[in-house]
Parts: C-alpha cells; structure tokens; sequence
C-alpha cells in the first residue's frame, strides 16, 4: 500500500499544471467527455504499461540496491529541475499530428506520444523496478494520471487560478527531494557509507537550490524588461491622444507582474512563494535605466 500512495503522491504533483491537464481540457472542447476519457485512459495504460515493463526487465537484470540508488538520483533531479521557472510565453498545446485519426485513437497517441520520457513515465519505470508488486504501481500511476487529467478537463482553469504554478513547482519539488533523500538514506545504509557523504550531498542540493533561485531572478529580469520593451516599442510614432489599445493593456499587465502585484489564493504564504516568479520594487529601477538608455521617455508621446 505504500508503494501505491507514494507513486500516486508523486505523479500528481508532478503532472498538476502539466501539459496533460492541458491536452485534456483542450480535447474536451473538441469531443464528448467520455470519448476524452476513454482516450485518455488507452494513452496514459500504454505509456505507463511499457514503462512497468521495462522496469520487470531491469529488475530481473540489475541488483535492487543499484536501482535504488538510480531512483534515488531520478527523484533529486526532477526536485531541483521543478524548482526551475520559465517565463516565455508559448502555446500551452500544440497541434496533434494524429488528427485524420478517429477521436479515441487521436487522444490516445497525442498521449503515449506526448508522454514518451516524460517524468511520469520515468517514475512509473523507477518505481516499477523497485516495488514487489509491479501492477500496485501500475494501478498506481496510471489512476493519478487519469485524476489529473479529469481535474483538468473539469476545474482545470479554476484550479490553475486557486493553486498557483510556483506553489504546485514547490510542493512537487519537496516531495521528491523528500523521498531522493530518504532512498539515498536506505543506499548508504546498505552499503555502510560514511554519513558525511550524505551531508555533503546534502549540502550541494542546498547549494543547487540557490544557483537555481539566482538564476530565476536573472531570466525573470531578462524576460520582463524585454517584453516591457518590445511593448513600448509599439508606441512611438503613435499619434493617438487616448491611451485605450492592447499594448497599454499588455503593458500593464506586465508591469503588475513585474511589482508583484496580484492577490493569491491561501492568504500571505502563496503571495509570497508567488512572487518569487515576480520581479521586486527595487529591481524596477532596472527597466528605468533601460528606458533612459534608449531615450524611451524623449520618443513617445506623452498622454
């Protein structure tokens, strides 16, 4: 029974926000919600079908103190990798190349194709290769990925609002920098390695963590003075004497983004990890010197 909490813990709070919650709620605007499910369900038990039965193999061929190590790599990785945040904007689904199929084939390979590698499948490989009972951890992750993906499909849009990116990054990463290092813990058991080695691994995720964070500040910096920037561009030379278009509206909305603005769901905690994906006050001097640089202020006119 742990084997199948702890799988299901694990993928769903890795595929919450995910692409998958996205594919579905946009299959369900396109096709009746059982034909999405019964899509879904064919994708997701293929994926994670091969994905137990590769573990079966690796398991009959490689020592389960080795897998345990490499499961205990696979969760520290995916923990600092979440910690990492994007900010250029991209389409959330791209187009299926399996369109001329019929719906239930359609959704069914846009995901064992769009999971392929994916980290749930890797966890679902992982995992596998480390339980007993391997269909445990089957039931287990292909049940949490159906979850997802009808929370997706349902309150997908309202969820994204109430639980914020950040905040599902966070919890995810915790959890499986939390069971990285409780498998490294059993690993240096079982081999009697000395435990400085576990405090310097330790210390270099803490370290890793704040390389990281730094480096969120630097690309959240770059992304928001760019697009702030390509914004203004749009206004010089414009002649209008009212200030009612989409760039203001663009600009706006970016400069709340930038301050930090917006009031989060769950009170002060979240608004505060949210903000983390915000740039602070003190760096909006930054985008002020890059307007004075490029003589902004002398090129647009006043409105």
């Amino acid at each position: 029974m742990s084997n199948f909490l702890e799988a299901f813990l694990l993928v769903f709070v890795a595929e919450m926000g995910d692409k998958s919650q996205l594919l579905s709620l946009a299959f369900a605007t396109k096709f009746k919600l059982s034909t999405v499910i019964i899509g879904i369900a064919l994708g997701i038990g293929f994926n994670h079908g091969l994905a137990i039965i590769a573990a079966s193999f690796i398991s009959q061929y490689i020592d389960m103190d080795y897998i345990q190590i490499l499961a205990a790599a696979i969760f520290i990785v995916f923990g600092l990798s979440n910690l990492r945040l994007e900010y250029d904007e991209e389409d959330d689904i791209k187009k299926s190349y399996f369109s001329h199929l019929g719906p239930v084939v359609t959704i069914a390979s846009t995901f064992f194709v769009g999971e392929l590698g994916d980290k749930t499948q890797i966890l679902a490989m992982t995992m596998g290769a480390m339980a007993e009972n391997k269909l445990m951890v089957f039931v287990a992750t292909f049940s949490s990925m159906m979850v997802v993906s009808i929370i997706g499909i349902f309150v997908g849009r309202i969820l994204k609002k109430k639980i914020p990116e950040v905040t599902m990054n966070i919890i995810a990463s915790v959890l499986f920098l939390f069971f990285g290092m409780t498998s490294l813990w059993g690993v240096f058991e079982t081999f009697d390695i000395n435990r400085v080695f576990y405090l310097a691994i330790l210390i270099g995720i803490v370290g890793s963590v704040y390389i990281i964070y730094q480096g969120n500040q630097k690309r959240k910096d770059e992304y928001f003075i760019a697009e702030i920037t390509r914004n203004l561009d749009n206004c010089v030379g414009c002649t209008e004497k009212t200030c009612d278009c989409s760039t203001r509206e663009n600009i706006e909305r970016l400069t709340q983004g930038y301050l930090g603005g917006e009031v989060k769901f769950l009170g002060n905690m979240i608004n505060y990890i949210e903000d983390t994906k915000k740039i602070s006050p003190k760096k909006y001097y930054n985008l002020y010197l890059k307007i004075k640089e490029e003589k902004y202020d002398e090129r647009i006119m006043l409105r």
